[in-house]
């Protein structure tokens, strides 16, 4: 296997085994990149990456792309896109990922759904089929995979949201090993002090590995632009971010740092078509 392919190899199952990935295997959502990680309780357009409840709010067409460097290597970039509908009370969205390069990359598609079941609560859920690339395959293994969530607004301050992944351990076999999807289980619980200041916190649990405790704050500086930052434990990551909206374009960025692996730079653009 050349150097490159290696390296991406090897990365993957550090950060696998470090519980830097989130969401599925990876976070596409730059936001809660800069909320550390947190999802269940977020509720947009990219919660098709995160919990997919939380994009009830979407209320016209809406797509988005982003991208991440992981540890400031281009051998693991990360490449996202969705495109999220509304329909009457209901969202149906479209979701990509690749992690990888050309020759070595690990995918996902996802095809998900959510409702506003009553006044404050919803429900979502995700079909996603994941498969891996290897430069000396002609054909991709791959498996489907299934997730879901709830968020219950009990005011307009205080939301609570959890979220699941894959509770069927599914695993992607090929030739040699069986590359396994991770189980997760998210609970998490938002509250907005007033109209500048949100807070959040959200615990998750891989069944292969100890409760994470994650927490977050976005402050609304102005109208149109919101600075964030979070942390996080088990192990230990920190976060920074800023977000800005002008008219129907949404931009965000966000850095994380885990004091073993290094940086995380990214980036996401949204628009809103109405």
């Amino acid at each position: 296997m050349k150097p490159v392919y290696l390296i991406v190899f090897l990365a993957g199952i550090i950060t696998i085994n470090n519980k830097l990935v989130a969401q599925e295997y990876y976070q596409a959502s730059v936001r809660t990149k800069s909320l550390a990680g947190i999802t269940a309780c977020i509720s947009d357009g990219w919660s098709v990456f995160g919990n997919q409840a939380g994009m009830i709010p979407v209320n016209g067409l809406e797509s988005g792309i982003s991208c991440s460097n992981y540890f400031m290597l281009k051998e693991l970039a990360l490449k996202s896109a969705f495109v999220a509908l509304p329909y009457d009370k209901n969202v149906f969205a479209v979701s990509f990922y690749r992690f990888g390069n050309k020759d070595y990359n690990e995918n996902k598609v996802g095809l998900g759904f959510s409702k506003e079941i009553m006044p404050g609560f919803s429900a979502g859920f995700q079909f996603n089929y994941l498969y891996i690339h290897f430069p000396e395959n002609d054909k991709s293994p791959g498996d489907f995979s299934f997730e879901g969530g709830i968020q219950y607004h009990l005011n307009q301050n205080l939301v609570f949201g959890a979220h699941y992944f894959n509770p069927f351990q599914s695993g992607i076999k090929t030739a040699s090993f069986k590359y396994k999807i991770p189980c997760l289980f998210r609970f998490g619980t938002g509250y907005r002090v007033n109209e500048t200041l949100f807070l959040a916190c959200e615990f998750e649990k891989d069944l292969q590995f100890d409760i994470q405790t994650k927490f977050g704050v976005e402050y609304k500086c102005t109208e149109h632009f919101w600075v964030r930052g979070g942390l996080a434990g088990n192990p230990e990551l920190y976060s920074l971010g800023i977000g800005y909206s002008a008219k129907r374009l949404t931009t965000d960025f966000a850095w994380q740092y885990n004091y073993r692996l290094g940086n995380t730079p990214s980036v996401a653009i949204s628009y809103l078509f109405r």
